[in-house]
């Protein structure tokens, strides 16, 4: 009996599988013309005209999610997103996901940098992480926290130094003395390291 209702259910799913297989997929309707009306919020406006494609686009419905790009050949440009859901946006060498208008995390391939930002509920505050470089290690960091100033921070080897302004410059307070963050990356970077 056992046999019987294993060889019956394998029958069964290879039937499924076949006729999965002969049966088109339905196509997503597409579209051409204006994105942003499409996504009726914020975050469209964080890209509309970096490429300037954002009136001219194709945009397809595929279940719940729009994906858009130009409506011309050989782009690499993409968006893909639902309403009150994150935005992934892909143009030439920069991967963003924006939520909220904010960019939660962005990949720029081409300048090797990577920044992503987290929401510390405890203190209500917005940090963004950014590594320069790519290689793994946090270099410059901000934090904002409502009706307060945005906070920079430098890290240079091990310590992590704040942005103060003095003089009309930007720069870093290191053992009691000011410096530019390159003046601060010389003076603490041993020679061998540079």
């Amino acid at each position: 009996m056992k046999s019987k209702t294993a060889t019956a259910f394998v029958a069964g799913f290879g039937v499924a599988m076949l006729l999965g297989f002969l049966r088109p997929a339905p196509k997503p309707h597409c579209d051409v013309g204006d994105i942003t009306g499409e996504f009726a919020r914020e975050d469209a406006k964080n890209f509309e005209g970096v490429r300037g494609w954002a009136h001219n686009a194709r945009v397809c419905n595929v279940g719940d999610y729009i994906v858009a790009g130009p409506d011309r050949r050989g782009s690499t440009d993409l968006l893909v997103g639902r309403p009150g859901e994150p935005l992934l946006v892909v143009q030439g060498s920069d991967t963003m996901l924006l939520y909220e208008r904010r960019v939660v995390y962005a990949w720029d391939r081409a300048k090797a940098v990577i920044s992503y930002a987290g929401y510390d509920s405890a203190r209500q505050a917005w940090i963004d992480n950014i590594d320069a470089g790519a290689d793994g290690t946090i270099d410059v960091r901000s934090t904002e926290i409502a009706d307060r100033p945005k906070k920079w921070e430098f890290r240079i080897g091990d310590r992590w130094f704040d942005m103060s302004y003095q003089d009309g410059k930007n720069g870093l307070m290191v053992d009691g003395r000011f410096m530019t963050v390159d003046e601060a990356r010389k003076a603490l970077t041993p020679a061998a390291t540079r």
